[in-house]
């Protein structure tokens, strides 16, 4: 019928539209959306209360808030630029104060930039939760070395709440980045793995606080809170298999015919094997 047509076409340049915005084309991606809203409220008679024009006129209004603001981006995203430069130089040459500075630096310009990112196309567009993951990296950098035991009790639940914070931020990336790119895509997995791996972190923590040296030992009992870990992490690695497999295509073949390794999908396996000796 013509209304299951319309319907049809509509999917079809929200899905163009959700592309679009993916690469950075915002004119181009409105365009689509007004295509499909048009298709929707004329051919099929839907009413502004339906959950599909609603989601796509948000889609519309933040794109248009991102095209009014482009200077503003434009600046920020410069600003992240060289704060990543500068990082650079001071890891090469820099003594240990210029390298927390550069971090902290990268930190700040990273926020400001997501904040901006948030307020334009919203906190469920493609583009916050890309920033928001690399916030979340940039954040994890800038805490005190792991290998150095925290001596101040206060320093360790510190560093912990940022841990909890820095895993949110990087879950719920993922989230959004499974609904605007699909499960498959392997920005996802790199989300997954990342935020499994600031789960780890804060299991090898608790543990530490208990008396073991690691993870890897895994000779003190889990607490409740050890064991909720655990599970995210592994939920989180079983996640991240798919895409992974996908980015190789299932077997790369070598000259001789055989399958080459593929050295994420067995370190993500590793992972798992671990965490699973843990529980």
């Amino acid at each position: 019928t013509t209304t299951e047509l319309g319907s049809s076409l509509a999917a079809l340049h929200s899905d163009l539209g959700t592309a679009l915005e993916v690469a950075e084309k915002y004119p181009e991606a409105k365009s689509e959306w007004e295509k499909a809203l048009g298709m929707l409220t004329k051919t099929c008679g839907a009413s502004r209360n339906d959950p599909r024009v609603k989601s796509i006129s948000k889609n519309v209004a933040g794109v248009e808030r991102a095209i009014g603001a482009a200077r503003e981006r434009r600046r920020l995203e410069n600003d992240v630029d060289e704060a990543k430069g500068r990082l650079e130089t001071a890891g090469g040459l820099g003594s240990r104060r210029e390298v927390e500075s550069a971090r902290k630096h990268l930190v700040t310009s990273t926020k400001r930039l997501a904040k901006h990112i948030k307020e334009t196309l919203g906190a469920n567009s493609y583009a916050h939760a890309k920033i928001q993951l690399k916030l979340a990296k940039a954040r994890l950098q800038s805490l005190p070395d792991p290998s150095e035991p925290q001596t101040d009790e206060k320093s360790a639940r510190k560093v912990d709440k940022l841990l909890a914070e820095i895993f949110d931020e990087g879950r719920s990336a993922v989230d959004v980045l499974q609904l605007t790119l699909g499960k498959e895509h392997t920005l996802v997995a790199t989300g997954c793995v990342f935020a499994a791996g600031v789960a780890r972190q804060r299991v090898a923590s608790l543990l530490s606080d208990q008396g073991s040296s690691g993870p890897e030992i895994g000779t003190a009992p889990l607490s409740a809170e050890a064991k909720g870990l655990v599970n995210a992490a592994l939920e989180l690695y079983a996640t991240a298999l798919p895409p992974l497999r996908y980015k190789y295509a299932n077997t790369i073949p070598t000259e001789d015919g055989s399958t080459a390794v593929q050295p994420d999908v067995a370190e993500t396996h590793c992972r798992i094997a671990e965490l699973y000796e843990l529980k």
